[in-house]
C-alpha cells in the first residue's frame, strides 16, 4: 500500500465543518484508510483576495489507488463538497491536496510529489508532519 500525506484547506466561515465532512469522505472508500490525522489550524489568507481566514488541516492515508489515482478521487470530494475554482489563491469551500508520499517523488502533467509548495508554506508543512507523526511514518523531508 503506497503512503501519502493530504492537506486541506477552506476558506469558508463553516471551514472546520467543510474539513471534517471532507475526512469523512475520505475515509468512506473500502481502498483508502486515514492513519493520521493533525489538529485544525486557523490560518490568515495569502494571495491578495480578501476572502476569509484559513483552516488547514493534513491526514496520513494508506492505499493501493496510484498518485493520479488519488487526485481524481480528492477532485471528486471536493465537487460533492461544492468547490468553484475562482481563480488561483482564491476563495474556497475545500481544498484537498496531495502532498507527499512517503515511497518516493512523482511528477505528473498535474501532480508533482513533493508538493512544490509543501516546504515553503508552514501552514502545509505542520500539519502534513503531525499527521505522519500520528501515524507513526517518516516525517516529510525536502527531495
Amino acid at each position: 500500500m503506497a503512503r501519502y500525506l493530504i492537506g486541506l484547506g477552506s476558506s469558508h466561515p463553516a471551514g472546520f465543518e467543510y474539513i471534517q465532512r471532507a475526512g469523512l469522505l475520505l475515509d468512506m472508500p473500502s481502498f483508502i484508510k486515514v492513519k493520521g490525522v493533525s489538529a485544525l489550524y486557523p490560518n490568515p489568507a495569502i494571495g491578495g483576495q480578501t476572502q476569509f481566514n484559513f483552516v488547514n488541516a493534513a491526514f496520513a492515508i494508506s492505499t493501493l489507488l496510484p498518485a493520479d489515482g488519488l487526485w481524481f478521487i480528492l477532485r471528486s470530494i471536493e465537487q460533492k463538497l461544492g468547490r468553484i475554482r475562482l481563480g488561483k489563491n482564491g476563495p474556497r469551500t475545500i481544498d484537498l491536496d496531495v502532498l507527499w508520499c512517503v515511497e518516493g517523488n512523482v511528477s505528473t502533467s498535474y501532480l508533482t510529489l513533493p508538493h512544490p509548495g509543501l516546504f515553503v508554506r508552514p501552514f502545509a508543512l505542520n500539519p502534513a508532519i503531525e499527521a505522519a507523526q500520528s501515524a507513526k511514518w517518516p516525517r516529510p523531508q525536502k527531495a
